[in-house]
This record gives structure tokens, C-alpha cells and sequence, in this order.
């Protein structure tokens, strides 16, 4: 082997280690990436329950459901216990939850047309 082969193999050695450090390196802020999305997560799971524990919300709630008037906003049936229904789900937007345009009353069954994981529940 004569000088530049000898180069020549040695920086593709090098480089085939620097890719690997530099792959680790990538899969150690991949995962630093999504420890900070479940912990974003959590939080806003924490403020939503705070939230939904507040004199406000439950003002909001028993609101909507006094302004429906025992009656269902989507199908329009008499039912003695509705739910209060966020349109914007409040993981998705957690400054709607507590705007009164973003809340309907509707009953258990027509929330579940809407959640499909909640038709086992009934």
C-alpha cells in the first residue's frame, strides 16, 4: 500500500466514526425531544384540571346547561343530566375552555356519537 491508499483508508475510518458519534448524538436529542413533549403534556393535563376545578368552570358549566333548558343543543331531547361539550377540545386550545361561545350542552348519547371511546362507557 503505498501513502494515499493508507490516507485515504484512515480518513474513511474516521469518518465512519465521526457519523457514529454524530447518529448517537441524534438519537440522544431525539429522545430529549420527546421527554419535553410528555412533560408538556402532563402540564397541560395539570392546568386543564385546575381548570376544570375552578369556581369559573363550574359557573360556566351549570350556565350552559340552564341556557338549554333541559334540552339536548343536538338532537333536542329532554335528558335530566346533559354535559357540558367543548367544539374546541380543550387539549387542543387550552384558552377556549372556559369561553362560554365554545360550549354547547348535549346529552350522554350524542357526546358519545362525538367521542367514540366513550360508547363503551354507556
Amino acid at each position: 500500500m503505498d501513502d494515499f491508499q493508507k490516507k485515504n483508508k484512515k480518513l474513511a475510518s474516521q469518518a465512519a466514526r465521526a457519523e457514529e458519534v454524530w447518529r448517537r448524538k441524534l438519537k440522544k436529542n431525539a429522545k430529549k425531544v420527546k421527554n419535553r413533549q410528555k412533560l408538556k403534556k402532563k402540564k397541560n393535563r395539570s392546568k386543564i384540571e385546575q381548570i376544570r376545578r375552578s369556581f369559573k368552570y363550574k359557573n360556566l358549566r351549570l350556565s350552559t346547561i340552564q341556557k338549554a333548558g333541559g334540552r339536548c343543543m343536538l338532537c333536542g331531547a329532554y335528558e335530566e343530566s346533559l354535559i357540558m361539550h367543548h367544539l374546541i377540545m380543550a387539549k387542543d386550545d387550552i384558552n377556549k375552555i372556559l369561553n362560554g361561545k365554545n360550549v354547547i350542552a348535549i346529552c350522554k348519547i350524542c357526546h358519545a356519537e362525538i367521542h367514540p371511546w366513550l360508547r363503551k362507557a354507556l
